[in-house]
């Protein structure tokens, strides 16, 4: 299996399972609609406000597991760290680093070399050199993405650019009302609710444009990182073998 075969593989690894959590939260959120229409009209306006939280819920669970699927579907295809592009090399290496920063109590890189010996340091070193040469792993997944606690629009950019995705072509999605306008209002209805202000009931056309805003921005994350995985021009550095491999 080829370099552009083995991309291929790992991205539609990642659009099987990210379609199942899209259909998971979508029945989620025409579940809500159906609620909706089965309530008494007085009360519906307040019903579309309290379901706000729900409908961020979903999103906030397609953006964490489908960011998690993004590297999980990296580590299926085998790639060693230093084949990578820059984003999620330094990625791998950087949790690594930090790792043994841990484990041996020192917080700048120079300390690694105080009150040890020339052969416990070579071990240190080799054993991070050991990471950059192997297929690259991201495990335990929910380690890596960051929620922040919102899933607002710095967050969303904040882990594009942590792993490499292009946060422009996002937003490229979002004519009529940009991508930070919409998002900041879905976490500030949320928000709103979650740390008792002044709770607000929705209009037909607000809850409408509330949901389908939801159901876009999960359809356009899962395309970019869908076509991220298969573009060796965004994932991979130039001197990645050839060789064909088998998974």
């Amino acid at each position: 299996m080829n370099v552009q075969e083995r991309l291929e593989l790992a991205a539609d690894v990642f659009l099987a399972s990210t379609d199942t959590t899209y259909d998971e939260c979508a029945k989620g959120v025409f579940t809500l609609d159906r609620i909706i229409i089965a309530t008494p009209p007085m009360l519906v306006p307040d019903v579309r406000g309290y379901f706000v939280p729900i409908l961020y819920a979903y999103w906030e669970r397609f953006f964490r597991i489908s960011f998690g699927e993004f590297l999980r579907s990296i580590t299926l295809s085998k790639f060693h760290v230093d084949e990578f592009k820059p984003q999620i090399a330094v990625l791998r290496i950087g949790r690594e680093l930090a790792d043994i920063s841990d484990r041996h109590k020192f917080k700048q890189i120079q300390e690694l070399c105080c009150n040890r010996s020339v052969t416990e340091i070579k071990r240190l070193l080799r054993q991070l050199l050991t990471t950059i040469e192997s297929p690259i792993e991201f495990s335990p997944l929910h380690q890596w993405v960051r929620t922040n606690s919102n899933v607002e629009y710095t967050t969303l950019e904040a882990n594009c650019i942590r792993f490499g995705i292009d946060v422009e072509t996002l937003k490229a999605n979002f004519v009529v009302k940009p991508l930070y306008a919409s998002l900041k209002n879905l976490v500030d209805m949320r928000n709103d609710i979650a740390h008792g202000s002044e709770f607000k009931t929705l209009t037909a056309i607000e809850w409408d444009e509330t949901r389908n805003f939801v159901l876009k921005i999960m359809q356009v994350v899962q395309v970019e990182l869908y076509e991220s995985l298969k573009d060796r021009s965004k994932m991979l550095g130039s001197v990645t073998s050839e060789n064909d491999f088998a998974i």
